[in-house]
């Protein structure tokens, strides 16, 4: 006999800004259902996303992952290159032990140009930038308490299900 996994009864997302400030939104098309800024240890993260991700006790087998594709920078420090890339190596640990789907790597000009946002103003600096972005998110979900960590990760998700509906991703 083979066990029976359920499934959510609408696709769920979660969306990943994998940064140290970064976030992760479990969400479904026009609902967000949890969120977190970046859990500050491996454990935090492991606690984290295998109970954001159960259905009526089981991990939910549909569940699609989509992370920002982003990388240290030349200008980041040694100890902060080695820091980002330890974080995005305990998130990949931690999918690949709690959900069954291969993650979708998303760069931020894809997402960014597929919710037709405006483009960074040359000479923008990043507060600016960030601030804009949390806005455009908390103008899409007005009950949610949107932050600068979460709100990248809130535009990722709403990328997915955009996607998703189109038959993009699946």
């Amino acid at each position: 006999m083979t066990a029976q996994f359920p499934a959510s009864p609408t696709p769920r997302f979660l969306a990943i800004d994998p940064g140290k400030r970064g976030g992760l939104v479990l969400m479904e098309t026009g609902r967000i259902l949890k969120t977190t800024e970046m859990p500050a240890t491996p454990l935090d993260v492991y606690n984290w996303v295998s109970g954001a991700t159960l259905v009526n006790g089981w991990w939910d087998v549909d569940l699609r992952v989509v992370i920002e594709d982003v990388h240290a920078f030349p200008t980041d420090s040694r100890k902060g290159a080695f820091e980002f890339g330890r974080g995005l190596g305990v998130l990949q640990a931690v999918l690949s032990i709690v959900v069954v789907n291969e993650p979708v790597l998303v760069l931020p000009q894809a997402w960014q140009r597929g919710l037709g946002l405006r483009k960074k103003k040359p000479g923008e600096k990043s507060p600016a930038w960030k601030k804009y972005l949390l806005e455009v998110a908390q103008e899409l979900y007005p009950d949610v308490e949107v932050t600068l960590e979460i709100a990248d990760a809130i535009l990722i998700g709403e990328y997915a299900c955009l996607l998703a509906e189109k038959g993009e991703l699946t």
